[in-house]
């Protein structure tokens, strides 16, 4: 089975998805939020995923921009991001000696993490406060990270 779902605790759930639909699983959530979504990965991950899932990542831009979701990704400079939407994207970039190897997501109340070792796997796990711990990371990086790619990491 691609879904497994874990009783963890009363707030807590744990959904396992493995292969093509680990992905599609995290990007339909951040479809159907209403929060801004934020992601952290690697230069290779990020370009990685960008391949595998081009028509679905062409389609989830075009999304974002007729609900007027919001986005931030962090990832190291020299990272081209070719799905991007101008108006509801924003991306900063971290020095490029911080690999970020396993990208994470948080959606609402849910941080998703990325696996990618064949069959690529997202582990979701749906807890308020654990997502809010990861939101804060986030913002840690967010604040150390620079709006533009590899010039301001020269010199």
């Amino acid at each position: 089975s691609n879904l497994r779902a874990l009783p963890v605790g009363r707030d807590t759930r744990v959904e396992i998805h493995k292969g093509k639909n680990a992905m599609k699983n995290m990007w339909r959530q951040a479809l159907f939020t209403k929060q801004e979504s934020i992601l952290v990965s690697g230069r290779e991950t990020f370009e990685r995923l960008e391949k595998i899932f081009a028509y679905f990542g062409d389609n989830m831009i075009k999304q974002i921009g007729k609900k007027k979701l919001t986005e931030r990704v962090i990832v190291p400079a020299g990272t081209k991001i070719t799905f991007k939407s101008e108006k509801y994207s924003k991306c900063r970039y971290l020095p490029p000696h911080y690999p970020l190897l396993s990208p994470f997501s948080v959606i609402e109340n849910k941080v998703v993490f990325l696996i990618m070792d064949e069959p690529l796997t997202a582990v979701t796990i749906e807890n308020r406060e654990f997502a809010r711990t990861f939101k804060c990371y986030f913002e840690i990086l967010w604040g150390l990270a620079k709006p533009s790619s590899i010039d301001k990491y020269s010199g």
